[in-house]
Formats: structure tokens, sequence, C-alpha cells
């Protein structure tokens, strides 16, 4: 089953937009960009960014053959921002 929905990141914290999915994709049609990692936990706001994906416009960012107990988390590279979160 395929679920799409919006997410609103930030750039304070980290936000869960996956657990338990087997593929997802993150994207936006906004200026600004923003970072994906795969994480068991939620990272630290200072997390080093070379550990992420960074998605923009035109590039999403997409993670596959997830386990169940894969979580993937997303920030905001300046300020609010929606992405678009398709999981299946």
């Amino acid at each position: 089953m395929t679920t799409q929905g919006i997410e609103t990141l930030s750039d304070l914290a980290w936000t869960e937009v996956a657990n338990g999915s087997t593929n997802v994709t993150i994207a936006t049609r906004s200026t600004e960009s923003f970072f994906a990692v795969l994480s068991p936990t939620e990272p630290a706001v200072g997390l080093d960014r070379d550990g992420t994906f960074e998605g923009e416009a035109g590039k999403p960012v997409g993670y596959s053959d997830l386990t169940p107990t894969d979580r993937v988390w997303a920030i905001s590279n300046k300020g609010a921002l929606k992405v678009s979160v398709v999981k299946s």
C-alpha cells in the first residue's frame, strides 16, 4: 500500500518521516533544501551533515529495502519547509 502526505520540517529539530515502511521518497518544490538520514533514534540537531543526504527541488531523497525497525528522519536546511513523503 502506498501513502502520500505532507510534512512540515523545521531547522530546529529532526522530524521522523518514516517508520516501518519498505520504501520512502522525500521531495520538495521549495528553493530551500533539507537533509535526510536513516537512524534508529532521533539524531542530534548539530549532526555532522556528512552522513546525510541533501534533497532540494528536482532532487528527492529516497530509501528502499528498509526493515520494519528502520526510521527515516529529515530536517530543513533553513526555516520551515514543506516536503512530500511517499511511503510504500
